[in-house]
């Protein structure tokens, strides 16, 4: 900090300046009171001196006596403050005169400025004790200024004297200042500034003994507090900050876990709606197209035994009427599958065996290699084999679909392969179903289990929802994994061993064809 704006130098200052003023009040007062004092005397010291010269001065005026006149004059004239005399008779004669060369009244013009101008004074020479004649008069010119000269020397002492005090009173000052006020205040701004605003536990302010019981005392004493209080303060602001931090995590845990649990319901509740609808409306269809399709197909069997069998458009017109009606019962068990909710007959199979005999039981499109990789022969497990084998016969023909209409040529270079593969892990059975199709598009990929969603131009969108869903009635899930241009890997994974509450279980990864 400069040293002009430390505070023992502005008291110094102000102290200096007030001390000056009032020294020069002070003097300038005691100038005055001299100067009124000195005037007084000069006014009592000119009355003597005229009233004593009178009387001598009548009588040589009277006389008409020029030397005792002379005599007289030269008298008056010895006094500092007498510049001129003379003595005139009555007749107008002057018997005696003398004066002062100005030589000798050279004066300071500020002294002439105070004491002022030249003062005369007529004294009449009347005989008082006789018959009151007039003798003449005598004529006597002072100048204050030679009679205060000693008064202006005293003055022009004072005031240096004031001057020197105040320089000498501005280091005193200045010393005190610093060492009462300054000093202390340093050491107290330097304390104060290396506490720590945000963390203030623990600092305190220390004063000197000297100060213990003084203002700057009880000045260290209140900051010690307000930092006592701002510490508490500090204290329980951050635990109600941490206290509201839980409370918002809590609370956004609780809406995050609300949120899911209405999202879910409402897809629930959807779900359940859109089962119910097309639970009517398979009720329906089913209703109104089996009895239909139960004439067409004996109908269709009539024509079979009566046509030319050698007529090859006759029988490839029945063989299309048959395959359609073939199609709409397929559509129909799909929907009936979907629709209804049956509960599952659990029976303890070897998952490799069964799974291999339904693998016997299908026939594969042209131009697709089935690979079987069942590693799990000793493996036996909980199923409804009636309604898992709908599961997997689902996500089967969907596989060969996607790569039937990927394929280029039925025997070309690029020839599709199928593979079907069971692995096991510590708490799950998996059903693996490989293809090396095209993969899946990422915004179809979010679609492939809802009701009624296809790609396809035929089908109703119901092989892998009702796949997930029968998987889901044995406490497991299918999982996904694809890669466009690459294939897509479903995986149908079960809980290991007969469980009645099943959790969440670990992903095992797929690897798809390279």
């Amino acid at each position: 900090m400069p040293s002009r704006k430390r505070i023992s130098v502005k008291l110094a200052r102000y102290g200096v300046a007030a001390a000056f003023f009032l020294g020069i009040v002070t003097s300038v007062a005691q100038i005055f009171q001299d100067l009124s004092n000195e005037a007084d005397k000069l006014d009592s010291n000119i009355g003597s001196v005229l009233e004593m010269a009178r009387p001598p001065a009548i009588a040589a005026a009277g006389s008409l006596d020029d030397t005792q006149a002379a005599q007289i004059i030269n008298g008056l004239m010895t006094y500092d403050f007498v510049v001129e005399a003379q003595i005139v008779s009555d007749l107008g004669e002057v018997l005696a005169s003398r004066t002062m060369s100005r030589r000798n009244r050279s004066t300071p013009g500020i002294a002439r400025f105070i004491s002022g101008d030249d003062t005369r004074h007529v004294i009449p020479l009347i005989d008082a004790a006789g018959n009151n004649t007039n003798y003449g008069q005598m004529i006597v010119i002072i100048d204050p200024s030679l009679a205060f000269s000693g008064f202006f020397e005293r003055s022009g002492f004072i005031i240096i004297a004031g001057i020197l005090r105040n320089f000498l009173l501005a280091f005193v000052f200045f010393g005190v200042f610093h060492w009462l006020v300054a000093k202390p205040l340093i050491r107290l701004n330097a304390s104060i500034a290396g506490i720590d605003p945000r963390n203030p536990e623990g600092h305190r302010i220390r004063t000197d003994s000297q100060h213990a019981d003084d203002e700057f005392g009880n000045l260290v004493e209140n900051i010690n507090d307000f930092i006592a209080a701002t510490d508490e303060h500090l204290t329980e602001r951050s635990r109600a900050e941490m206290a509201l931090q839980t409370l918002n995590e809590e609370l956004e845990n609780r809406v995050a876990e609300r949120t899911a649990a209405l999202e879910s319901a409402q897809k629930e509740l959807v779900a359940k709606e859109r089962l119910a609808t097309l639970g009517q409306l398979t009720a329906t269809v089913s209703h109104e197209l089996r009895n239909p399709l139960g004439a067409m197909r004996i109908s269709t069997h009539v024509l079979r035994t009566r046509m030319d069998t050698e007529d090859d458009l006759q029988v490839r017109a029945v063989e299309r009427v048959e395959r359609g009606i073939k199609r709409c019962d397929n559509i129909i068990d799909e929907l009936l599958d979907y629709s209804r909710i049956k509960d599952l007959d659990r029976t303890v199979v070897s998952i490799d065996e069964w799974l291999a005999a339904l693998l016997d039981e299908q026939d594969l499109p042209g131009g697709i290699v089935l690979e079987r990789d069942l590693a799990l022969p000793n493996t036996s497990v909980p199923i409804d084999p009636e309604r898992l084998r709908r599961a997997v016969i689902n996500v089967f023909e969907n596989a060969c679909q996607a790569m039937t209409n990927n394929a280029k040529t039925e025997t070309g270079d690029t020839q599709s392969r199928l593979r079907i593969a069971t692995r096991a892990t510590d708490d799950r059975i998996e059903i693996v179903i490989a293809d090396t199709g095209p993969g899946i598009p990422d915004e179809v990929m979010a679609q492939i289990f809802e009701p009624l969603f296809s790609t396809k131009n035929f089908g109703i969108g119901l092989g892998l929802p009702t796949a997930k869903h029968i998987v889901e009635q044995h406490g497991g899930n299918i999982e996904v994994e694809t890669e466009e241009g690459r294939g897509t890997s479903f995986v149908l994974w079960l809980p290991r061993g007969d469980q009645e509450a099943l959790g969440s279980f670990l992903v095992v990864p797929t690897v798809l064809f390279k």
